[in-house]
């Protein structure tokens, strides 16, 4: 449950800073940041509900999604720090949000490569702590946000 409640936050508020550079920018400087929209899409959308019918597939996409996503913030962090210039991250807000989406990302990698390396979860087992009924609906709550978005974004 920790790990549905980690993808699922990191998905939505790192695809949502994401976006929000995307525009108000004039294009990204490099691919890194366009790779952690498609990993924070697909964590969002994908990774939460994966993780509740099998584990430890979830947390091994989970963890490729993060990947870009914990890169995009240790360069921003590194340019706000150490490059003053105007076209960099200066602001000590800025620097901040990035630091603390950082730590949630870090933390949910934390928590994928955690799961991954247990012997008592395996491949093909589904977490039977949760009810299916309880999953069902957990299930729905990501899909919904997706089909909330994808008719927001066809309505302009």
């Amino acid at each position: 449950m920790k790990k549905y409640i980690l993808f699922l936050v990191s998905g939505v508020l790192n695809l949502y800073l994401l976006l929000l550079y995307l525009g108000f920018s004039a294009g990204f400087a490099s691919y890194l940041p366009v790779f952690a929209i498609l990993g924070a899409l697909l964590l969002f959308a994908f990774c939460p509900w994966l993780t509740l019918y099998k584990p430890k597939i979830g947390s091994l996409v989970g963890l490729i999604c993060l990947i870009p996503i914990v890169l995009w913030h240790l360069t921003a962090i590194v340019n706000g720090v150490f490059n003053s210039s105007k076209d960099n991250i200066t602001s000590t807000e800025e620097l901040v949000v990035f630091s603390i989406l950082f730590v949630v990302a870090a933390l949910a990698s934390f928590l994928a490569v955690k799961t991954l390396q247990e012997e008592s979860v395996g491949w093909d087992s589904s977490d039977k702590s949760i009810k299916h009924s309880t999953k069902l609906i957990l299930s729905l709550i990501p899909a919904g946000l997706v089909v909330f978005w994808v008719v927001s974004i066809m309505m302009k």
